[in-house]
């Protein structure tokens, strides 16, 4: 069976304040292994209404398949050939909804990976009962179920995922994890201590390591409790560090426990945020790893640290057991006295020491980014054949002034709509918003929506075309068109500015004298922006009295429309942000 074409959101790695943990470096890991093994990758894309990446690695920055996650991005990759949709974390915080379960995706199948249903077994670690949050989170889990395939990371979170979700068994398969290539022994030369000394100074004797999070389902405390329970000796040589990046709050909680135990402040040591190539230093040189969480979708931080060569033990919930394969190396995490028993033993019992690096080393070869391909791949190919996908309407936004407004340009947006809405699926967005108008009715063929709505609610990226119908007045649609850029249909030249069109996909004017005025005013042509002339429309009632057998016929709403949906249609959008590097080529045959 032939792999099938994988059109990835990877968005997670836009996240502003956790691009550094657990699930942006699946995403970044997986797109990566994927280019190497030459998977056919028809998108790595990103969120259009997210900021750029704070970091990206460079191999998905110089990648011919990134992109943003866009409906004509979508259909371009859908004309060459069969997809299938991969949303790699369903669970993004971005708003809205669909910028994140894809609106615009259909007529292929969908996946998404479920990496943990934290949120939804511990719901009061993130006050998400009767609140905004909790509601996106909610329909994001009813949005789960209709998809295609759930890829899970561990046999744990699929348990979860059927218990807790109802999804059939076999709608969920485990694709497993690896950790980065960076995560490796050290190598001849190498002097991890070194760099610890370097980049840590508090670190000054042999120590033991965990890596955490502020969330309360890490268990910090209970192991700083736990550390303050081992024998004097044990204490004394060693320190406790905990790498992450955590809030002035949470220090200083953390720091009250540990004075409440009577930990001294040199034997404790809280790093606060280190980039990577510290972080391997770390794991090279820690004597142990310590994992404390009371629950993990996978448990990467120790296949990080196993893969450094330092040996790991953690609690023996949800899929800690599963990765470490030896009950003897896991602990009750709600019993610090356990936590510290066993902390204890791997220092200083010989035997269980070396027990545990021998486990900890076939942990560590078990898992490689090469079988996570694999799997994913097998996974992916029974929803993947040579069918046709079937036909998507055009999905079209249409921006600016409508009845009750008494303008002329809000008669035209309206009966512009009557006519288009027959032929695309469309969307229309104006303010001041009458919700008495914005009822559905038999009579239209369109959804009303207040301009507000397009970015909070509704993505503009999920349109094929975004239409801001702009009069001679600074109204919502001028303002919005400056946030998602589109295609302007200036009325009236009064607002034409640079600025303006600078972002605009194309403009349309109502006559050539106008765009002959709009090349000389802000020099379009020179920006490479598509410039189309539709001549104002009449009504049919009035097209039907028209006469003018000398001159052209006169332009109607429904040739209007039929205009409006072939520019819809064209493919206006650049192939990768703007943002991104240069694409690296493709070496010659």
């Amino acid at each position: 069976m032939p792999a099938p074409r994988l059109f990835l959101d990877i968005q997670t790695i836009q996240s502003q304040h956790a691009a550094d943990r657990g699930i942006p470096r699946f995403a970044t890991e997986l797109s990566r292994a994927l280019l190497a093994d030459s998977a056919p990758v028809a998108g790595l894309a990103l969120n259009p209404l997210a900021p750029w990446p704070r970091r990206i690695h460079a191999e998905l920055a110089r990648a011919p398949q990134l992109t943003w996650n866009t409906a004509v991005a979508f259909r371009r990759a859908l004309a060459a050939g069969p997809l299938v949709y991969v949303v790699v974390s369903p669970f993004e915080l971005s708003r809205p909804v669909q910028a994140v379960l894809g609106a615009h995706v259909t007529g292929v199948p969908r996946v998404a990976v479920v990496h943990d249903l934290i949120p939804h077994l511990f719901p009061g670690l993130f006050d998400l009962d009767e609140t905004a949050l909790g509601r996106v989170y909610a329909r994001r889990i009813e949005t789960l179920r209709s998809f295609d395939l759930l890829l899970t990371p561990s046999a744990s979170t699929r348990r979860d995922v059927i218990t807790r979700l109802g999804v059939p068994p076999n709608g969920v398969t485990v694709v497993g994890e690896a950790a980065s290539p960076l995560f490796v022994p050290p190598q001849p030369g190498d002097d991890p201590r070194a760099a610890v000394r370097r980049a840590v100074p508090a670190i000054n004797r042999p120590f033991v390591l965990c890596v955490s999070a502020s969330e309360a389902h890490k268990n910090t405390e209970s192991l700083i409790e736990a550390w303050a329970r081992l024998e004097g000796p044990v204490r004394d040589e060693y320190q406790l560090v905990i790498a992450c990046s955590v809030d002035d709050e949470t220090r200083r909680s953390w720091t009250a426990v540990a004075a409440r135990q009577g930990i001294a402040p040199d034997k404790l040591v809280f790093t606060g945020f280190v980039e990577d190539e510290v972080l391997r230093a770390l794991y090279q040189s820690a004597e142990l790893f310590v994992l404390p969480s009371r629950y993990e979708g996978f448990g990467l931080p120790i296949l990080e640290a196993v893969s450094c060569g330092c040996p790991a033990i953690s609690s023996n919930t949800s899929s800690l057991p599963e990765l470490l394969d030896w009950p003897d190396a896991t602990f009750a995490p709600g019993e610090p006295d356990e936590i510290a028993a066993l902390i204890d033993r791997a220092l200083t019992d010989a035997s269980y020491r070396a027990e545990l690096l021998l486990r900890s080393r076939r942990v560590a070869g078990r898992h490689s980014w090469s079988r996570v391909v694999e799997r994913v791949l097998s996974s992916c190919a029974p929803l993947s054949d040579d069918r046709p996908a079937r036909a998507r309407r055009l999905r079209v936004a249409l921006v600016g002034p409508f009845p009750p407004n008494r303008s002329w340009i809000a008669g035209l947006n309206a009966q512009l709509a009557d006519h288009l809405g027959g032929r695309c699926d469309l969307d229309c967005f104006s303010e001041p918003f009458n919700a008495r108008n914005a009822r559905p009715s038999r009579s239209r063929c369109y959804r009303m929506f207040p301009g507000a709505a397009l970015g909070p609610t509704l993505t503009p990226a999920a349109y094929d075309a975004v239409l801001y119908s702009i009069g001679p007045e600074p109204d919502d649609a001028y303002r919005l068109c400056r946030g998602y850029p589109g295609i302007v249909w200036l009325h009236d030249l009064a607002l034409a500015s640079a600025d303006l069109l600078t972002g605009a996909r194309g403009v349309i004017v109502d006559s050539e004298d106008a765009r002959s005025a709009l090349l000389g005013v802000v020099g379009a042509s020179r920006s490479g922006v598509p410039i189309w002339v539709i001549p104002p429309p009449i009504s049919d009632a009035d097209a039907t009295r028209a006469s003018n057998p000398l001159g052209d016929p006169p332009t109607s709403f429904g040739d209007v429309a039929e205009r409006v949906v072939e520019i819809a249609g064209l493919d206006l959008e650049p192939s990768r942000p703007l943002e991104a590097p240069p694409p690296v080529s493709a070496p010659a045959a």
